[in-house]
C-alpha cells in the first residue's frame, strides 16, 4: 500500500516481483488487511473519524464494496483497528487523547455490514494502565480479544452479550497478528502516519522485531530474524536462525544462538554458535562484553575514551579475527582456541591488552602504525607513538617475549607486519640517561648511546651508529650503512639493509643480518656465546671468544671462529657457510665446521675438529691442522688435509683426493675414485663395498694397516686370487667397479702386511 498525494493505491506483484496491478481505493491512512469469511481481502482505511472499509476480490483486481463508519468523539480519533464477525458486523477500536494529553484512551464499538451503529461505545481500560500503544483487536468466534501495549502487553475481552471482561496482563512480548493469503504470501500494509513496519514471511521465516521500550525483552525462533532494541538496556534474543540483532541505545544483552548472527550494540553481545560479526558501539556507562563462542567469528571494539572501563573481546573456539576499533578506548582481547587474528589498525586504539597470543599460530596485524616493540617483565609491548621517545598508546602481548615474537615475524609470516613503518625524524644525537627507553631515530644520520637500562632502537634511514651500552637492549640499523654495537649483557642486533658493521660487545648476542638484506656485513660477536647469521650478500663473521654459532647465509661469506687476528680461543664454535663458496676459520677449540653447496674452504685450526664438506656437487678444500679431527667430504671432488694429530678422513661422493699428514691417520675411501696419502705415522686405509677405484700413494707395508673387513674377503688366500701388478704397484682388482691400486708394492709384500679381514 502506498500514499501517494493523499491518494491510497494497492500494487500486486508476483512471487517474482513482477507489478500485476495497481488499485486506487480512496483517501487517508490505512490500517491493515484482513481475511473475511467469504475469502475477500478487506481495507480498512481512515481519514479523521471517518473508516472506510474496502472490500476486494481475491487476485485484487476490483474494488467489489465500500462501506463508510462515522466515529462519534470529541478528540481526534487515530490507531483505528478493524475485525469482521462471523455474520459480517464489524467491530472497530480505535484510541483517542485522554484529558492530560499524555495517555491514549482506548474505544470500541460494534456496525453493521452497511456501517450503522449496532452497540454502545465500549470504554476499554486502556487508559489506566498508563496509556495505550499499538492497539488492536481480534475476533475469535463471538468473543473479541483487545490487546494493547505500554510498558507489557494487556489484553481485554468482549463476549457475545456485550460484556467487558477485567483486564489482563500478558508480560513484555507483544506480537502483531497478520494475514496470510491463499497463495501463502502475507499481506503487509505500510502506513501513511509513519511509525515501524513489521515485515513477516511465511516463505522464508525472516522476521522483524522491534523493543521500542527500556528494558523489553524479545525472544526470536528458530527461524532467521532482524530484533531491534529501540528503548535501551533491551535483552533481545534470536536464538535459531541467521538472526541481525541491533540495539541502538543504553547497555543491552543480545544473543545469537544458532546460526550466524550479526549483533550490533553496547552491553553484552554473545555470538554463541556459528559464524558471527559482533560489531561494539560507544558506551558511556563502561566496558562492553563481545563473546564470539564457537565457530570462526569477527568481533570489533567500539570503545571510546570517555567510557570508565575497557571493552573485552573473547573469540572463543574457532579461527577468529578481533579488531581493536578506532576509538581511544582500552581493550581486552582473548583469541580462544584456533588461529587468530589480533588487528590493530588505527593510530588510536587506546592501551590494548592481548592476553593469550600463541606464537606460530595465531598473528597481530599492525597496518600503517608507527610504533616500536619492546620487553616489559614478561610481556612484550609495542607502543604506538607520534613523537621522538615512544610512551604514547600501547598494545601489551602477555607472556610474549619480544625475540619469540620478532622470531615469528621474521620467518616467512609478512601478514604479521603488513604496512608497518616506523617514525619519522631528523639526523640526531641522542644520550639516553633513563633506562629502557624506546627509540625511533628515524631518517637521517643519526647517533644514539641508549647507556644503561634494556632500550629498544630503531636507526632508521640513512647511516646510523647505535650504542646499547649496559642491558639487554634491542638495536635496529634499518636502512643504510649502520654501526652497532650492543654493549654489555645479551642483546638482540638487526643490521637489515645496508653494509652495516655490528658488534656484539660483552654478552650472549644475537647478530642477524636481516631478511633481504642483500649487501655485505662485518660482524663481531666478540665476547660470550653468540649467535651469529650473515643474510644474501657477502658477510666477514667473526665469533670472537665464546661458544659461538656462525651461520654464513648466502653468497660467498667469510667466517672466523675466533678473532679475526687471533685463533686462540679454545671454546668450542659451530659453523655453517650456507650457499656461496666460503671460508671458514675455526679456532683453538674443538669445533664443528660446515661447507654449503658451493665449493668452501675449511680450516679447522686447533682442537679436535669435526669438518663437514657440504652436500654441494662442488669442490671443497678441507684442513683439520692441529689436533684430532674428523673430516667429511662432501659431493664434489674435495681435499681433504688431515693435517696433525691421529685424524679420520671419509672421502664423499666424488672422485677426493685425501692426505692424513701427521699422525696415525685412518682414510676411508668412497664411491669414487680417490687418492689416499697417509703421511707420517702409523696409518690405516679402509675400504667397504661400493667404493671405486682408489689408489694408496704411500702404504708403509712395516708401519701401515689395510683395512678390508667391509669387504667379501676372508683371508690372505683369497686376497691373492684378486691380486695382480701393474705398472709397478699391487693392484686388487675386487670387483669389475672397485679396485684398491698399492703405488710401489708387488703381490709379495702382501706376506708382510697387516692385514684386517
Amino acid at each position: 500500500m502506498y500514499i501517494l498525494e493523499g491518494s491510497s493505491y494497492l500494487f500486486h506483484y508476483d512471487s517474482d516481483g513482477q507489478l500485476m496491478n495497481a488499485v486506487k481505493i480512496g483517501y487517508g491512512y490505512q490500517k491493515q488487511f484482513v481475511d473475511n469469511d467469504q475469502g475477500l481481502l478487506q481495507i480498512s482505511m481512515r481519514s479523521g473519524g471517518t473508516v472506510e472499509i474496502y472490500t476486494l476480490s481475491k487476485d485484487i483486481n476490483t474494488v467489489q464494496s465500500k462501506t463508510v463508519i462515522e466515529l462519534e468523539d470529541d478528540k481526534s480519533v487515530f490507531g483505528v483497528d478493524v475485525a469482521t464477525y462471523s455474520d459480517g458486523r464489524l467491530l472497530v477500536s480505535w484510541q483517542t487523547s485522554t484529558s492530560n494529553d499524555y495517555r491514549f484512551d482506548y474505544k470500541a464499538q460494534i456496525f453493521s455490514p452497511s456501517g450503522a451503529p449496532v452497540s454502545p461505545v465500549y470504554q476499554l481500560d486502556g487508559a489506566t494502565t498508563g496509556g495505550t500503544y499499538w492497539a488492536g483487536v481480534n475476533i475469535d468466534g463471538d468473543v473479541a480479544t483487545f490487546t494493547w501495549f505500554n510498558y507489557g502487553t494487556y489484553s481485554q475481552t468482549l463476549s457475545a452479550q456485550g460484556n467487558l471482561s477485567e483486564v489482563s496482563y500478558l508480560g513484555f512480548d507483544q506480537t502483531d497478528d497478520y494475514a496470510v493469503l491463499d497463495s501463502g504470501y502475507v499481506a503487509l500494509v505500510g502506513g501513511g502516519e509513519g511509525g515501524s513496519l513489521r515485515v513477516i514471511s511465511e516463505a522464508d521465516k525472516t522476521i522483524v522485531l522491534t523493543a521500542y521500550q527500556a528494558g523489553d525483552v524479545i525472544n526470536g525462533s528458530a527461524a532467521s530474524e532482524a530484533i531491534y532494541g529501540r528503548g535501551g538496556d533491551n535483552e533481545l534474543y534470536g536464538k535459531g536462525g541467521d538472526d541481525v540483532i541491533i540495539a541502538d541505545l543504553g547497555e543491552s544483552l543480545l544473543y545469537g544462538g544458532f546460526g550466524d548472527d550479526y549483533l550490533r550494540g553496547a552491553g553484552q553481545l554473545m555470538g554463541d554458535a556459528g559464524n558471527d560479526t559482533l560489531q561494539g558501539i560507544s558506551n558511556v556507562f563502561g566496558g562492553s562484553l563481545l563473546d564470539g563462542g564457537a565457530g570462526n567469528d569477527y568481533l570489533r571494539s567500539g570503545t571510546s575514551p570517555a567510557q570508565p572501563d575497557p571493552t573485552t573481546l573473547m573469540g572463543g573456539a574457532g579461527d577468529d579475527t578481533l579488531w581493536s576499533g578506532r576509538e581511544d578506548g582500552d581493550d581486552i582481547l582473548y583469541g580462544g582456541d584456533g588461529a587468530d587474528v589480533f588487528s590493530i589498525t588505527d593510530f588510536y586504539s587506546g592501551n590494548d591488552i592481548i592476553k593469550d597470543f600463541e606464537v606460530g599460530i595465531d598473528s597481530i596485524h599492525f597496518e600503517r602504525l608507527p610504533g616500536t616493540l619492546f620487553q616489559d617483565g614478561p610481556n612484550t609491548v609495542f607502543i604506538l607513538a607520534e613523537g621522538y621517545v615512544l610512551r604514547e598508546m600501547s598494545i601489551a602481548i602477555e607472556n610474549v617475549s619480544v625475540f619469540d615474537l620478532l622470531d615469528f615475524f621474521f620467518n616467512e609470516n609478512p601478514y604479521a607486519l603488513e604496512g608497518t613503518t616506523v617514525l619519522s625524524a631528523s639526523a640526531d644525537n641522542y644520550n639516553d640517561t633513563d633506562d629502557g627507553l624506546f627509540i625511533n631515530a628515524g631518517p637521517g644520520r643519526d647517533k644514539v648511546d641508549a647507556a644503561g637500562g634494556a632500550d629498544t632502537v630503531w636507526g632508521g634511514a640513512d647511516n646510523d651508529t647505535i650504542l646499547g651500552g649496559e642491558g639487554q637492549d634491542r638495536l635496529f640499523g634499518d636502512d643504510g650503512n649502520d654501526d652497532l654495537n650492543g654493549g654489555e649483557d645479551d642483546d638482540l642486533l638487526f643490521g637489515n639493509r645496508g653494509s652495516d658493521t655490528i658488534r656484539g660487545d660483552e654478552g650472549d648476542d644475537k647478530i642477524w643480518a636481516g631478511k633481504n638484506d642483500d649487501d655485505g656485513d662485518t660482524f663481531y660477536g666478540d665476547a660470550g656465546n653468540d649467535k651469529i647469521g650473515g643474510g644474501i650478500g657477502r658477510d666477514a663473521i667473526s665469533g670472537g671468544t665464546g661458544r659461538d654459532t656462525l651461520l654464513g647465509g648466502d653468497d660467498a661469506d667469510t667466517l672466523w671462529g675466533g678473532d679475526r687476528d687471533s685463533q686462540s680461543d679454545t671454546t668450542a664454535d659451530i659453523i655453517w657457510a650456507g650457499t656461496g663458496s666460503d671460508l671458514i676459520f675455526g679456532a683453538a677449540g674443538s669445533d664443528t665446521l660446515g661447507g654449503g653447496l658451493d665449493g668452501d674452504g675449511i680450516r679447522a685450526g686447533a682442537g679436535n675438529d669435526v669438518l663437514y664438506g657440504g652436500k654441494g656437487e662442488a669442490n671443497d678444500t678441507l684442513s683439520g691442522q692441529d689436533g684430532d679431527d674428523v673430516l667429511f667430504g662432501g659431493g664434489g671432488g674435495d681435499d681433504l688435509s688431515g693435517g696433525n694429530g691421529s685424524d679420520l678422513l671419509y672421502n664423499g661422493s666424488g672422485d677426493d683426493a685425501t692426505d692424513g699428514g701427521a699422525g696415525n691417520d685412518t682414510l676411508w675411501g668412497s664411491p669414487g675414485d680417490d687418492t689416499l696419502t697417509g703421511g707420517a705415522g702409523s696409518d690405516t686405509f679402509a675400504f667397504a663395498t661400493g667404493n671405486g677405484h682408489d689408489v694408496i700413494t704411500d702404504f708403509k707395508d712395516s708401519d701401515d694397516t689395510l683395512d678390508i673387513s667391509e669387504l667379501d674377503i676372508t683371508d690372505l688366500t683369497a686376497l691373492k686370487l684378486l691380486a695382480s701388478e701393474s705398472g709397478g704397484d699391487l693392484l686388487l682388482d675386487i670387483t669389475v667397479d672397485q679396485s684398491i691400486r698399492l703405488e710401489g708394492l708387488s703381490v709379495s709384500d702382501l706376506d708382510g702386511m697387516s692385514i684386517l679381514f
